[in-house]
């Protein structure tokens, strides 16, 4: 079974309640949900989680699709990642081309409509096992 990383994005003032709307609309396929800090935006956190793919996938408000290097704890879109690699490149685009991680170490990289790159601090704040439901 394939799974997705998504990416929510919700006010400080709401995790706990974007938590109970995550789980109540998705099967979070290792029980865990990842909650960081956004360094850019005091007011804003950011939460992921690995979901099963299906055929009708869809998506909480302010939620994308991301991926991860483990080693620098960066999470990034796929179009950021090809802006990275056309910028670190001279202007082409090489998908064997290997970037620097380290250089992007605790961030979240996203891409504007122009393929500008923004880059967002990101610091661990929480991880929320959850509980499987037992049969009663």
């Amino acid at each position: 079974m394939k799974t997705q990383l998504l990416c929510t994005f919700v006010p400080k003032r709401d995790v706990d309640e974007m938590v109970s709307t995550i789980v109540d609309n998705y099967t979070i396929e290792n029980g865990k949900i990842y909650v960081y800090e956004n360094l850019n935006n005091k007011h804003e956190y950011i939460c992921t989680y690995n979901v099963s793919i299906s055929d009708n996938m869809y998506y909480l408000d302010d939620t994308i699709s991301v991926h991860r290097k483990r080693e620098s704890n960066t999470l990034y879109t796929i179009n950021a990642l090809n802006s990275l690699v056309r910028e670190a490149n001279n202007g082409s685009m090489d998908k064997n081309f290997l970037l620097n991680w380290e250089q992007y170490k605790d961030m979240l990289l996203l891409s504007d409509k122009e393929g500008d790159v923004k880059r967002i601090k990101i610091k661990f704040n929480n991880l929320i096992k959850l509980v499987e439901k037992s049969n009663q």
